[in-house]
């Protein structure tokens, strides 16, 4: 989708052919793990974030513990300014994701 290359253009040096496959892997692995919620936009990112750090099957788990620990509907209607804010506090918080 065209989420996965957006993704990776707030972090240079990590867009390469195998890690959009990997992104797209673990969102897709997501979104049969919870088909409640599926992929919504923004979850790229913050997998693209943790892919940086870690291989993918922790990178999955990561975001499904991040996506248990938010609000319900937080990726139906979060708009790119929450993602960013969100990324931010996990940078913050959590400096060994970044």
């Amino acid at each position: 989708g065209k989420d996965v290359p957006r993704s990776w253009s707030s972090l240079p040096g990590y867009d390469t052919p195998c890690s959009r496959a990997d992104l797209e892997e673990v969102l897709l692995a997501y979104s049969v793990h919870n088909p409640r919620i599926g992929y919504t936009q923004g979850m790229s990112v913050i997998c693209a974030l943790a892919l940086t750090e870690m291989e993918k099957e922790w990178a999955f788990w990561f975001l499904v513990y991040v996506v248990r620990a938010l609000p319900y509907k937080f990726f139906h209607s979060t708009a790119r300014t929450e993602v960013n804010l969100f990324i931010t506090i996990v940078e913050h918080h959590a400096p060994m994701v970044k």
